[in-house]
């Protein structure tokens, strides 16, 4: 064997080793809970679907949640809430009485919204009432999010009864791939090195509802930790003045104009729940009155105003009642009502559903 080829076999198994232990590494660790088989998320909707609470760590698949709740459920609820991590801090009781629960997933898309809705469906199991949570970035096509490919499958599963075209799946899309990269990922492997000391412990399944931890409550709202929750109102207009001066906003780019892809999905997904007898009303919790004014003001950001007056103008044609509005002081909340930029407090969201139907200030 000559000197070259030894040196070939030498550098391949040292790239070999570097792959092993760099997969190894991520599959170990898995900081966000992408590389295994839904074991968390099955003990979490387990305690859902036994009426306890959950602790939770940071790192959860949002979606593979509601698939193994809606799957599991052994009856249809009376209503249910959609949408984004704005969706999950309203509290299902102030919407009324009955079984509601709520399906909402962080950085939800429309995509997210028509899988959610499409695994009830499979179960002939579409509620009385669905409760639409909209956000001012919803119509943006461009928002570069993937996470709804979890759902892929699902959303495909309804598009013809919506009148929609299906998604194509492509290699990139496939779960295997997804998994496979993340998994010889050099950023995933940097992040799980910064976890490795701190992996996400098992959820632990609570009768109560500590008031210091990360819950995922029963009802599928989730209540953030007191550390989150105690936050001045100084400091919180103090980071949102912060997140202003980056010139990013939460899903916002390329976001010009309402998107007619969009549109039309949101469009799709109202009349077939329509034509399935589901009532519906939307919901539109504000921003915080220093983001709002910021975007009010900006005409790169215009598109979000644009987005509430579509919203209202096509509920107004359809009969759909409307509870809140993006703009905190339609709505009357202050500074102190807010977590953070984009989310008002779950007392906020409490008042403003239970007092819905009444008129806004």
């Amino acid at each position: 064997m000559t000197m070259a080829v030894k040196l070939i076999l030498r550098a391949v198994l040292a790239a070999v080793l570097v792959l092993a232990t760099v997969a190894s590494v991520n599959y170990t660790v898995d900081p966000a809970l992408v590389l295994r088989d839904g074991e968390y998320e099955a003990r979490v909707a387990e305690g859902i679907l036994g009426g306890k609470n959950v602790v939770l760590s940071d790192n959860l698949n949002e979606r593979l949640l509601q698939r193994l709740l809606i799957m599991g459920l052994g009856e249809k609820p009376d209503a249910v809430v959609v949408g984004s991590s704005r969706a999950m801090l309203i509290p299902p009781d102030s919407l009324g009485a009955g079984n509601i629960l709520c399906n909402g997933v962080s950085g939800a898309v429309i995509e997210d919204i028509i899988g959610v809705i499409a695994l009830y469906d499979s179960r002939d199991m579409l509620p009385e009432t669905v409760f639409i949570s909209i956000d001012p970035w919803l119509f943006n096509a461009s928002h570069m999010d993937t996470r709804y490919l979890e759902l892929l499958e699902e959303y495909n599963s309804i598009a013809e009864k919506l009148w929609l075209r299906e998604i194509p799946e492509t290699i990139s899309t496939k779960g295997w791939y997804i998994k496979i990269e993340q998994a010889l990922s050099p950023t995933y492997f940097q992040a799980s090195m910064s976890d490795l000391r701190h992996r996400p412990p098992s959820p632990v399944i609570l009768d109560d509802a500590p008031d210091e931890l990360y819950l995922k409550l029963s009802d599928g709202s989730v209540v953030y930790p007191s550390d989150f929750r105690s936050k001045t109102s100084a400091t919180v207009s103090d980071e949102v003045a912060a997140l202003i001066n980056t010139g990013y906003i939460y899903h916002s780019t390329h976001y010009t104009a309402l998107s007619p892809v969009v549109s039309t999905q949101f469009i799709g997904l109202i009349n077939y729940l329509e034509s399935c007898g589901v009532t519906i009303e939307y919901i539109l919790s504000p921003l915080h009155p220093l983001l709002y004014e910021y975007v009010r003001e900006h005409p790169d950001y215009s598109v979000f105003l644009e987005a509430e007056v579509f919203v209202r103008d096509f509920a107004e044609q359809r009969g759909i009642p409307v509870t809140g509005s993006f703009d905190p002081e339609r709505v009357g909340a202050l500074a102190e009502d807010f977590y953070d930029a984009y989310h008002p407090t779950r007392e906020f969201a409490s008042r403003l559903c239970e007092n819905r139907g009444q008129g806004e200030k």
